[in-house]
């Protein structure tokens, strides 16, 4: 029986007998750029973070480095709960704009490129500020 399906097909492989998984057909190839713009996305997000001006550093910290709730964050800084909010949501806007820059005009990445680094942010450490902020601000 395997002879004649052999001969019939000549050049298609023979499906496992021993039903052992097969690799999906559909996987993606590994990303060979996450790793590459991971770096450079890292370095222009520490450049971002050292041009805020210190209380902007210091809630950032509070916020994602000790994961303080915004109304303890407020307490510390002696803000409401919605400045404080409004603050972080503002600075989140200001880093994003100047990690974009810094990776067009320092880096000399293209849009597509850009697109690609903020495509990873959600599951790549080089965008998480817990890393990045030190506890103390």
């Amino acid at each position: 029986m395997v002879d004649y399906h052999r001969a019939a097909r000549r050049f298609e492989p023979l499906p496992e007998q021993d039903g052992a998984a097969q690799p999906a057909a559909n996987v993606p190839p590994p990303d060979v750029d996450r790793s590459r713009y991971q770096p450079v996305v890292r370095a222009a997000l520490l450049t971002a973070l050292a041009a805020l001006v210190a209380r902007d550093r210091l809630r950032l910290s509070l916020y994602y480095a000790q994961e303080l709730t915004l109304a303890a964050a407020g307490r510390l800084l002696g803000e409401s709960e919605a400045t404080v909010s409004r603050k972080l949501e503002r600075t989140r806007r200001d880093l994003r704009a100047a990690v974009e820059r810094q990776l067009r005009e320092t880096d000399g990445l293209s849009d597509a490129q850009v697109t690609a680094c903020f495509d990873y942010a959600p599951t790549d450490p080089a965008f998480d500020l817990a890393q990045a902020l030190p506890p103390d601000g």
